[in-house]
């Protein structure tokens, strides 16, 4: 149960998180930015949370957390290099975290 609950909250972390810098790269956050993070933070928590499979785990929080920075680049209508990056390290950080930093119940830890 431990691993579910903790997969969830990294791949909201990390998607309400990267949603927040990728929209401050301009360094303002409008409201629209806000609500973005807010709603990456909920989707991500309960959809990771909800799907048993640990592969679809992590690519739903791959998938949340780089459209939702992508989506707080594209506030200003274009997307620096400097917000894909950000938006790469945001889908490969929610990969690895929810794949392998938390151990998988029923699972051998090598």
């Amino acid at each position: 149960m431990f691993d579910k609950v903790a997969k969830a909250i990294i791949a909201a972390v990390i998607a309400g998180a990267t949603a927040l810098a990728t929209g401050w790269d301009d360094s303002v956050l409008t409201s629209s930015e806000k609500a973005l993070a807010v709603g990456a933070f909920v989707t991500a928590l309960g959809a990771v949370w909800a799907v048993p499979n640990k592969y679809a785990k992590a690519g739903i929080a791959a998938a949340v957390a780089g459209i939702a920075a992508l989506a707080a680049a594209l506030e200003d209508d274009a997307v620096s290099a400097q917000e894909w990056v950000t938006i790469v390290i945001a889908v490969l950080t929610a990969l690895y975290a929810v794949y392998k930093v938390v151990p998988n119940a029923g699972q051998p830890t090598t």
